[in-house]
């Protein structure tokens, strides 16, 4: 009786060729492994609090009217009065 060993030599190539290229597909990691490594690692975080050299403030009226022209009289009369009221005030 003969015993034909074909199909375990291809599982063996198969595999011999597989390790091959698994080793040789990264020569980084093997040519690191004579080397020593130098590395230098910073981490770091900041915050400044300051006083703010710029304020913006949208100030505004609302007059209800069912006339157009009073609405816009009032509403330019009570404009007036907050203008007045911050130049006094700086």
């Amino acid at each position: 009786m003969k015993i034909s060993f074909a199909p375990f030599k291809l599982v063996l190539m198969v595999f011999a060729l597989f390790a091959v290229i698994a080793i040789g597909a990264n020569p980084a990691l093997s040519a690191e492994e004579g080397r020593q490594r130098n590395n230098i690692t910073v981490q770091g975080s900041s915050s400044v609090t300051v006083s703010p050299t710029i304020a913006y403030v949208n100030i505004g009226v609302t007059t209800f009217n069912k006339d157009a022209t009073k609405a816009q009289s009032e509403n330019a009369e009570k404009m007036d009065k907050v203008y007045k009221t911050l130049s006094s005030l700086g």
